[in-house]
Parts: C-alpha cells; structure tokens; sequence
C-alpha cells in the first residue's frame, strides 16, 4: 500500500509542472498518477507514453484534417482521458 502512495505522489510530483505550465490538466495528472499507482513506475510510463503517442497520432490527423493551422489550435484543448485509456488497452492487450 506503501508503494501505492509513492507512486501516485511521485507521478502528481512529476507532472506538476506540466500543470503550472497550462499544458495537463489536473484530471489528466490525478488519472496518470492512479494508473501509475496500480500499475507501477515502468509499467505506468510505458502506459503514459502509449497514451500520449496515440493522442498525438489522431489530433495531428485531425489537424491536417480540419486544416487549422498554429493560432487555431491554441484555442482548441485537448482531452487526454480517452487517449490514456486507449494507451492503457494498448498496453494491457500489445505489450504484455
């Protein structure tokens, strides 16, 4: 249980400054963290990074897409759960 809590603190910890920045969401560090507690510190990056190659993959396509270029995408957020989700069936089901 003891490792649980070091490894949520420690993802919030690390992903803080993303947070400061305006770049994450504080519900996109509070689900990395959780899932990083269960999962563990290597297993839980490689899920993270999953998440975030996948979220940038599809919302590049749509950029293209919609042909919007740098000042329109900056109005635009990007919601990170289901991408951390599909990042996590990823690994689940590929990688392990």
């Amino acid at each position: 249980m003891l490792f649980f809590w070091v490894h949520v603190f420690g993802t919030c910890a690390v992903f803080y400054v993303f947070f400061l920045c305006k770049m994450l969401g504080a519900g996109d560090i509070k689900l990395m963290a959780v899932c990083t507690g269960f999962l563990g510190i290597e297993q839980g990056a490689q899920m993270i990074v999953c998440g975030l190659l996948l979220a940038l993959i599809v919302e590049s396509f749509r950029s293209k897409i919609r042909k919007c270029g740098y000042p329109e995408s900056r109005k635009k957020k990007v919601r990170l759960a289901p991408y951390l989700f599909l990042g996590h069936c990823v690994y689940w089901f590929v990688l392990q």
